[in-house]
């Protein structure tokens, strides 16, 4: 076989090798999260509208550069739902080999975020769910975009999910009324104590 054919067949054989073993990598990581996931992009209308709506919260808080981050990483086919996670994650970071890396949300979480945090009845109105829910979730996603960016220390990875919590205390939309700034702060803080336990339980230290 002349030496040009030999390097063309051992070019194809070196893709079809790695394609074969990007395959194994998706699968593994769509594994790890329960399968049945599917790429959060535009084919996903009702997805997509519930994760703007959320972006569109979390620039009203003033977090505009994170909004603008989780839009990338949509844009760029780095966030997928998840159905069947469980429902003790709202998201969760996955790579796999470095090759496959995603950024999961459970889909309840992210069309039902009240739903997702509180599966059973409860006395809270449904603008404290609701604050709670949201910031809970835009919390979520902050923390697992961190460890999209190389924090993968979880204890840090907290920490700083809790900071950029408590930060939200001096965001209030300018245009809120005194009672929407007092249902904000609830959330806010509900969320923080919330992710101050989940903190505790993931890393086994207060």
């Amino acid at each position: 076989m002349p030496l040009r054919q030999q390097l063309l067949l051992g070019a194809l054989l070196l893709l079809a090798t790695g394609a074969s073993i990007r395959n194994i990598a998706a699968a593994r990581n769509e594994g790890a999260v329960g399968g049945r996931v599917y790429r959060l992009d535009e084919s996903r209308g009702r997805e997509t509208s519930a994760f703007t709506e959320i972006l569109r919260m979390i620039e009203g808080l003033g977090r505009s550069e994170l909004a603008a981050q989780l839009r990338e990483r949509q844009r760029s086919g780095d966030i997928w739902v998840a159905p069947g996670l469980g429902a003790e994650r709202w998201a969760i970071y996955v790579s796999t080999f470095g090759l496959v890396r995603r950024i999961y949300v459970r889909d309840v979480a992210l069309l039902h975020p009240e739903r997702h945090l509180f599966p059973e009845a409860t006395d809270l109105t449904p603008e404290r769910r609701q604050a709670f829910a949201n910031v809970s979730l835009a919390g979520a996603l902050y923390h697992e975009l961190l460890h999209w960016d190389g924090e993968l220390d979880e204890a840090r990875t907290y920490d700083r999910e809790i900071a950029w919590l408590e930060s939200l205390r001096s965001s209030q939309p300018p245009d809120a009324t005194s009672a929407d700034r007092s249902v904000l702060d609830w959330g806010i803080e509900s969320a923080t104590l919330s992710a101050q336990k989940a903190r505790a339980l993931a890393t086994g230290t207060p």
